[in-house]
């Protein structure tokens, strides 16, 4: 088996020069690596550009991360919030439908109830425990007893 070629690219981009002119360790076009601080070697650029779809235009998108150590993505989009495992696959699950258009959504962890909870301006507040359909957050609506 033959040793790999390693190819020193400690010298950054380089725009202005044409391509046949570029010197040693220099780069025209850099994609998924970056430069770090301070260093002169090139990294892997860590996450995914693509991840799913919630198919409309995504209104907010968080990630929230459980007691358990369970993550995930928590995302509005159309009249829907979603919400999707951080793994490798990259697939959604619509968690509350039927909204009204969605506005711009933030969803924040609240460590001593063990759950997140999303609000957009536009609908009520929803709570998720990390599994199951979210809910309206708050106290429901009694119902009427019966007297004997």
């Amino acid at each position: 088996m033959s040793e790999p070629v390693r190819v020193q690219l400690d010298r950054g981009i380089n725009f202005s020069a044409p391509q046949d002119e570029l010197l040693p360790g220099e780069l025209r076009i850099a994609r998924n690596c970056m430069y770090l601080p301070e260093n002169r070697v090139l990294a892997k650029v860590g996450g995914r550009s693509l991840y799913g779809s919630m198919g409309a235009a995504v209104t907010g998108l968080d990630a929230v991360r459980f007691r358990s150590g369970s993550q995930y993505l928590v995302g509005a989009a159309g009249n829907a919030y979603y919400t999707g495992p951080l793994s490798s696959a990259g697939t959604f699950t619509a968690r509350a439908t039927g909204l009204t258009t969605v506005g711009r959504a933030r969803t924040v962890y609240f460590n001593g109830t063990d759950r997140c909870y999303t609000a957009d301006g536009v609908n009520q507040l929803r709570v998720w425990t990390g599994s199951g359909n979210m809910r309206v957050a708050g106290l429901t609506r009694p119902t009427a007893g019966t007297v004997s």
